[in-house]
This record gives C-alpha cells, sequence and structure tokens, in this order.
C-alpha cells in the first residue's frame, strides 16, 4: 500500500511539475519576445526621427543614407543594443540594401511605405520600419535585428532540467513521508477490514486525529458494531424462533405419542385433538410471521396504493375479529370518522390492524374491551387500537416493537403470539412512510397510534 501511496503521488506531483515548468517555459518565452521587440522597434524609431531631423536641415539625398551623422546614429545604436542595424534604400529608379543580415528576413518591396513590421525567423527577430523621403517618391526602410536568438534553447533546457532534477527530489520526498503518514493511518484501517471480512465483528480501528480519515475511522467502528449488533440480533432471533418451534413440537409428539400407545376414553381423545389443533395454529401463526417479516427485508418487498374508503375498509376488517372477541368474552368496540377515498395500500393496512387487533384480545381478559378509532387528517389518516389488559411496564415499552421480545416478557398471560406481529406493524408502517408509537399503564390497557400518509382522491361522477 505504501508503494502504491508513493508512487501515484510522485506520478501526480512530477505531471504537476512538467505541466508548470513548460507553462513557464512558454510566459518566459513570450516575454523574452515582448522585450525584445520593444527594444528593436526603439532602436528603428530613434533611427527614424534622426533621418527626419536630417531631411528637415535640408540633407540632399545622395548623403542622407551615407551620411557621417547617420552612420554615427546607427554605430551608436549598434554598440548601445548588441544588433545589427542595416538600411534599405527604395525609390523608383533603384532599390539599395546596406547590409547583408537584412535579405535573411526576406525584407524587400513589398514592405508598405510608412509602415512597421516585425519579422521572426528561426529564433532571430528583426522590425523594419519605413520612412517616408522628402525629396523624391521613396522611402528608407530602417532593419533592426538581433544578432543571437531571443530564446537560448540550449540554456533553457538545462535550467528546466535542473529544476525538474530539484523538483522530483523535493516531490519523491515529500511523496515518501505523505505516503508515510497517509499508509499508517489507512492501514489500521485495512487491518479492521480484513478482520472483519473473516468474521470478527468486534473489529475496531483506533480514533486519533480530526481528519477526513478520522471520519472514515469512525464510520468503520459504526458499522462494525451495527454488524455485531445485527448479528447478535440474528442469533437471539434464531434461538426464539427455535424454542418457539421446540416447544409445540414437543407437545405434540408428547400427544402423537399418547395416541401411539392407544387412549381409550373419547374425552381425553378430544382433548388431545384440542391441544395438537392450538398447536398447531401456533406453529402455522410463527411460520407465517417469519415468512412475513423475510418479504418486509426483501427488495421485491413494496407498497401498492389505490383509491380505497379507508373508513369502510377498516370497519370491514375489524367485523373479521367479532365472532373471536365474542368468543374470548372480550367487548370489541369502533369509532371511525368518514374518510372518504384515500390514495392508500388497503392490503397493508389490513395488516397493520390484523397484527394489533390480535396482539390487543390476546392481552385482554374477560369483559375487556378493545377498541378502534380512525381520525381523518388532511394528508393522511390516525388508527388507534386501545385494550384494557394488564398493560406493560413503562421500561418494556421502548421493547415492544423489537422481535420476540413481548413474547418472552409476557408469555405467562397469553401465550398464543408469535412474538412478532409488533415488529411486522412497525416495519410496516415504517415502510409505508407512517409513524407508530405505544402509550401504557400496567393494569389500565395499552394504546397504539398508526399514523399514516393517504391523500385524498376526487373520484368524477
Amino acid at each position: 500500500m505504501r508503494r502504491r501511496f508513493f508512487w501515484s503521488m510522485v506520478g501526480v506531483a512530477g505531471l504537476t511539475l512538467v505541466l508548470l515548468v513548460v507553462l513557464a517555459a512558454v510566459v518566459s518565452q513570450r516575454a523574452q519576445q515582448n522585450a525584445a521587440e520593444r527594444g528593436l522597434r526603439s532602436v528603428t524609431n530613434a533611427i527614424a526621427q534622426e533621418i527626419v531631423d536630417l531631411q528637415t536641415s535640408g540633407t540632399p539625398l545622395r548623403d542622407l543614407a551615407d551620411g557621417a551623422q547617420l552612420a554615427r546614429a546607427i554605430e551608436q545604436a549598434r554598440r548601445s543594443t548588441d544588433s545589427d542595424i542595416g538600411l534599405i534604400l527604395r525609390t523608383p529608379r533603384r532599390v539599395t540594401v546596406t547590409a547583408p543580415f537584412i535579405e535573411r528576413y526576406g525584407i524587400g518591396t513589398d514592405l508598405e511605405v510608412g509602415a512597421v513590421e516585425v519579422f521572426d525567423d528561426s529564433g532571430g527577430l528583426a522590425v523594419a520600419r519605413s520612412v517616408p523621403l522628402e525629396q523624391v517618391d521613396g522611402d528608407i526602410v530602417i532593419v533592426a535585428a538581433r544578432r543571437t536568438p531571443v530564446v537560448e534553447w540550449s540554456n533553457q533546457i538545462r535550467t528546466v532540467l535542473i529544476g525538474l532534477i530539484v523538483a522530483g527530489i523535493v516531490a519523491a520526498v515529500a511523496a515518501r513521508l505523505l505516503s508515510g503518514w497517509i499508509a499508517a493511518r489507512v492501514d489500521p484501517l485495512a487491518a479492521g477490514a480484513g478482520r472483519l471480512r473473516h468474521g470478527d465483528l468486534t473489529a475496531r480501528v483506533p480514533i486519533d486525529g480530526s481528519d477526513e480519515l478520522t471520519s472514515v475511522a469512525v464510520s468503520f467502528n459504526e458499522m462494525a458494531e451495527a454488524l455485531e449488533q445485527s448479528k447478535e440480533r440474528e442469533r437471539q432471533f434464531l434461538l426464539s424462533v427455535g424454542h418457539d418451534l421446540r416447544t409445540p413440537l414437543t407437545t405434540i409428539g408428547g400427544y402423537v405419542e399418547a395416541l401411539e400407545e392407544g387412549v381409550d376414553d373419547r374425552a381425553e381423545v378430544a382433548r388431545i385433538a384440542a391441544v395438537m389443533s392450538s398447536e398447531h395454529r401456533r406453529l402455522r401463526r410463527l411460520i407465517e410471521d417469519v415468512m412475513v417479516l423475510a418479504r418486509l427485508d426483501s427488495a421485491e418487498f413494496g407498497v401498492v396504493a389505490e383509491p380505497v374508503d379507508v373508513a369502510a375498509h377498516v370497519e370491514e376488517v375489524v367485523s373479521r375479529y367479532e365472532v373471536s372477541a365474542a368468543a374470548a368474552g372480550i367487548s370489541l368496540e369502533a369509532s371511525l370518522d368518514p374518510t372518504g377515498v384515500r390514495s392508500v395500500d388497503p392490503d397493508r393496512v389490513g395488516q397493520i390492524l390484523s397484527n394489533l387487533l390480535e396482539n390487543a384480545l390476546r392481552y385482554t381478559p374477560v369483559d375487556g374491551v378493545v377498541s378502534v378509532l380512525l381520525t381523518s387528517r388532511p394528508a393522511g389518516v390516525e388508527l388507534v387500537v386501545r385494550d384494557t389488559g394488564s398493560g406493560i411496564d413503562a421500561d418494556d415499552l421502548p421493547h415492544i416493537f423489537e422481535r420476540f421480545y413481548v413474547a418472552r416478557k409476557y408469555r405467562g398471560v397469553r401465550p398464543e403470539g408469535s412474538g412478532l406481529g409488533l415488529s411486522i406493524v412497525e416495519r410496516l408502517v415504517t415502510t409505508m412512510g407512517g409513524t407508530v408509537s405505544a402509550t401504557s399503564r400496567p393494569g389500565a390497557g395499552t394504546e397504539f397510534l398508526v399514523g399514516l400518509p393517504a391523500a385524498p382522491v376526487s373520484i368524477r361522477a
């Protein structure tokens, strides 16, 4: 890992340095070009002014280009600027070139009278300035050129290479230090991830610092803790399922052995059949609830909303439990506000209400009351299921939606439940985007409040 970090950083730093050096070379070349051009323009401008002054003083044409005064000005400019300076005398009769270097730049008759033009030839630079003649039709072209190339590429390349070597060494040292520091921070994460991959859910990484890697370490520890808790919940779930399966199977197995040995008393046979039927219902309920939870945990589970008269649907679900409530000596009451047609999943609403009703009937004693209340809201509905059972201890309320929690704690009150009903309710409500809560007082009953989003639907005639 350190090696990958090191070479990655060196590569990035090297590429950045190369780009910076190339950019600096281009900028430097342009700056030198501009400075040289300004110098040559200044030289030609000074000589042009000398020619204008000579013409103003009446110097004859034959002495203008070859006069001693102009020659002195040219020589002085040549020495001060280290430039080659020459003249081209252009008249209708002839063109006279005073310096051979002018031909190198191809400066000739195509330069317009009074114009200034820059010529660049493979690193060489020249400026030509035309000064019109007053005595005849024609001009004098002043040509100033550098004796040396504008950019000394050998020196510049040497400087660039030295800079790259020095910068490369610095980048390598910095990359070495930085990669070592990063690797020292990342190695514990990699080791922790390896332990986690091999099943060690107790793996944690040390928290040191306050940078981004510290945030990654914190997230890793939180993930590992969540996985450990999930694994523990899974273990507890399997233990609870195994216990809940073993108990009825043991009961059924014992009675089957009794029947195999022969039971002549018809009343005893009827009692055995009733017990076996009860245990069968308990097993079936447990298996159905486990399958529902499995579907809730899968990605295929979804909510399909459709126009439903929620009040009528709730009334229908409540009516299914009237017979079982009467058989248990419990009064089942319903107070339902008219809700109109709402967009909601009727199957999921039925599952939620059914689980809450079964739970309430299971923990309500004889002569108790189970009430269902439905309240209409602008953007949804509120469903309340209230009972007059033994209630739930305050310490247990935060845990009642955990799998098997209620069954383990209150099995002595009503042993028939699977212990998964409230977990299913909580998952269904959450999946539908709603909320569920419970309030209870020991000896005074329990109330479950479910809030579900259910937008009104306009039905056109």
